[in-house]
Parts: C-alpha cells; sequence; structure tokens
C-alpha cells in the first residue's frame, strides 16, 4: 500500500484493503483457478469489485487485478516445484539436500524470467492488461521472501539445524540466497519498468522469527542488511511475524523505516513502541474480524493508536465476506476516521479515550 493510498494523519495512517481471494469470493470463482488462470482472474475482478464496493463502503483499497498472490515465484524459479492444491493456498517443495548443493547450486546464473512457470505468468499478466486496460497493472504476486525464509525453503528443515552443525557454511549459504532475491528483485523492477536504485525496499521474512534473538547479530541483522544495501533504497520496510520481544531492539539497528509484525501474539503496540522504537503498523486480523463484537473491535483501534501504532489496516479475506464480516470492518473503519480526526485536532495518543 503505497503512501498516497492511505488515510493519514497527525503521523497516523490507516486503510482496509480487498484482494483477490476475497474478491473470488464474492463473484463465486474458486480459489484454485485464481492462482493460475487468466479469465479467473478477471471474471473476478469485473464482478466481485462492484460487489465489495457494496458491501464494504468506498473507502477500502484494491490490490491490482493479478492472480492471487504466490509468494515462491523465486524460490521456484531457482527448481522447487510449486504445489496448488484445491481452495487452498499455493505451497513449494525443498529441493537442496545440503548446505554445499546449494551454495553450488546459488552460484551459477540464472535468467529467472525464464524459468518454471515464470513464462506462464508473463503470458497470464499480458493478457489481463489488455483484457483491462484502464487498470494499474505491475508485473506482481510471483515473489521473493526475505533471506531466512528463502533459505528454509530452499532446504527444508534441516537448514535450522545448519545453523548450529555448520555455522561458516550456513552464512555462506545466506549470503548467496540474499544476493540471489536481489537480482530477482530487479528482474521484476526491470519487467515493470521502474528506476533503480528504488525509493524504497520492502521484505518478507517471517522465517526470521524462528531464529533466536541471541543469533540475530549472526544470522539475520547482517543478512537482511546486505539486502537493503544491495537494493540501494533509501527506506527499509519489513514484514516479519511472530517476533518476540527480544528481538525488536534489532529492528531500530537495521535502520527499519517502517515495520509491520502482522499476526505476532507475543507482542503488543505498547512492546514494539518501546522496544523497537520503529514506526509501526498494527493489524486487525481476519479472525479478530470473524469473532470480536463490535465494541471490541473499536476498543481495540484505541488501544493500538494510544500505545503508538503509527498506522491500523485491515485484509478483507474470504472469511470476512459476509454480512458480520462487513459490519465489523465498517466498524473498524468508522473508529479509524474518528482517531484520525482527532490527531488531526491536536489530540495527544494519551488522550484518545478522553473522547
Amino acid at each position: 500500500m503505497r503512501d498516497d493510498e492511505i488515510h493519514s494523519a497527525g503521523g497516523f495512517s490507516w486503510y482496509v484493503n480487498c484482494g483477490m481471494p476475497a474478491l473470488g469470493e464474492l463473484a463465486g470463482v474458486p480459489l484454485h483457478l485464481l492462482f493460475q488462470e487468466a479469465d479467473a482472474v478477471i471474471d473476478a475482478w469485473r464482478r466481485g469489485v462492484p460487489i465489495a464496493r457494496e458491501m464494504f463502503g468506498p473507502d477500502i483499497e484494491f490490490f491490482p487485478p493479478l492472480w492471487a498472490h504466490i509468494s515462491y515465484g523465486h524460490v521456484h524459479s531457482l527448481g522447487c516445484p510449486l504445489k496448488f492444491p484445491e481452495d487452498s493456498d499455493v505451497g513449494c517443495t525443498p529441493i537442496y539436500d545440503s548446505l554445499d548443493e546449494g551454495i553450488r547450486a546459488l552460484g551459477r546464473d540464472v535468467d529467472f524470467s525464464r524459468q518454471g512457470l515464470f513464462p506462464h505468468y508473463l503470458d497470464v499478466w499480458r493478457q489481463i492488461r489488455r483484457a483491462l486496460p484502464h487498470e494499474h497493472v505491475p508485473f506482481a504476486g510471483f515473489e521473493a521472501e526475505g533471506p531466512i525464509t528463502t533459505a528454509w525453503l530452499l532446504r527444508g528443515q534441516g537448514f535450522f539445524t545448519d545453523l548450529y552443525d555448520a555455522p561458516d557454511g550456513a552464512g555462506e549459504f545466506l549470503r548467496l540466497v540474499t544476493d540471489s532475491i536481489i537480482r530477482y528483485k530487479r528482474t521484476i523492477a526491470a519487467i515493470n519498468g521502474q528506476t533503480l536504485p528504488p525509493e524504497e525496499a520492502h521484505i518478507a521474512d517471517d522465517g526470521a522469527a524462528m531464529i533466536p534473538p541471541g543469533l540475530w547479530p549472526v544470522f539475520v541483522v547482517p543478512l537482511l542488511d546486505r539486502y537493503y544495501t544491495g537494493m540501494g533504497c533509501r527506506r527499509r520496510l519489513a514484514h516479519i511475524e511472530n517476533l518476540v520481544p527480544d528481538h525488536l531492539p534489532f529492528l531500530h539497528e537495521l535502520g527499519i523505516d517502517l515495520f509491520d509484525p502482522s499476526v505476532s501474539p507475543k507482542l503488543t503496540p505498547a512492546l514494539v513502541r518501546d522496544r523497537a522504537r520503529v514506526p509501526f503498523l498494527w493489524r486487525l486480523n481476519a479472525m479478530h474480524i470473524r469473532d470480536w463484537p463490535e465494541p471490541r473491535i473499536e476498543r481495540w483501534a484505541y488501544e493500538s493508536a494510544a500505545q503508538g501504532a503509527a498506522g491500523l489496516f485491515a485484509h478483507i479475506e474470504r472469511i470476512t465476506c459476509c454480512a458480520s464480516g462487513a459490519a465489523r470492518i465498517k466498524t473498524f473503519m468508522r473508529t479509524a476516521r474518528q482517531i484520525e480526526s482527532l490527531l488531526r485536532g491536536g489530540r495527544r495518543r494519551d488522550q484518545l479515550f478522553d473522547s
């Protein structure tokens, strides 16, 4: 979500967005078709967007009309097979039986755009652009994960014992993985005609949460810094789920400009504010929208903003495409507008509950 696509005031922002799985749910298009077929994507977009606007209101944002997001484009282009289960998300299979095998393979040059399903998604992208000429449709959604997650995907669970059994080899493997991610990201940028270096670079690396805080200075911080430095960006954006409080100070050390902890049950906004000391977003998760009554959602929003969240957001998911989900998302948006108005009017965050 770009800065000009969110509602913001007084250092506070909010948004609600809707992606292809939700549009498919609203339009009656099976999920598994949305991962691979241009016609399914186009049909879900054309029929789903009007339904979504009617159900959730005019203030929601939409991801571009592309296939349902696949996080494994990079590792697939390196050889990991993809799995497309019916009515489910995409999975992939590790390919390296040892660090040595991975190090040898990653040392070879790869033209990512010619590997595996990459040409297929280029073709799907072109079909969508022809069918929806008035929409902004960058080539996206066939993505790369961060260094730790990518190493895990390529090597499997053995990667986590490699850190202890062969730390030097694991470090070399991670450096090669990181450089490969940078090359993949540059391939995507070239397809989209984007100027390099980018103003900002984003990384999603939930696997980093699997590394204990004591090992972050060796296996996480240097690799994330290598990624951002290699991208040449001015702003560093990170999404890492399930961190614990002792991970948080490393985000400040890395110079993260905006952090998204998303689903992180061991964190609170106050913990992130005090220990990470970086701007961060706080997410109203789909299970909260499903399970919480509207007054609790309203209280959650005020508490999160009062404890320092720079922004609040929610994704419209398949399980929230119903009357109760729409009512709760509207409550979230109404509350976010109230918070925005109070902060714009000069209210301090610690005074939000005085409204």
